[in-house]
């Protein structure tokens, strides 16, 4: 799990997570603000490939409430 208090705006912004998942075969759900159309295509290429099981979720709310809900949804799943 990939939680991002911003928007990604180019794929340098989560390349090592992208390559750690990967090598490693994990799943990975990101949540962040928004993932720019640069950021998205090493995501969609990966997963159209079958490289990588991703799904990206825009965060829930904005301002300090995305804040909170973020901050909840990472001491749930630890």
């Amino acid at each position: 799990l990939l939680l991002v208090d911003k928007k990604i705006t180019n794929a340098k912004d989560v390349f090592n997570v992208l390559e750690g998942a990967v090598k490693d075969k994990f799943p990975i759900v990101i949540v962040a603000e928004g993932i720019e159309q640069e950021a998205m295509a090493p995501i969609i290429k990966n997963k159209l490939r079958g490289v990588l099981k991703v799904a990206a979720v825009k965060a829930p709310a904005f301002g300090q409430r995305k804040s909170h809900y973020l901050d909840d949804i990472a001491i749930l799943t630890g």
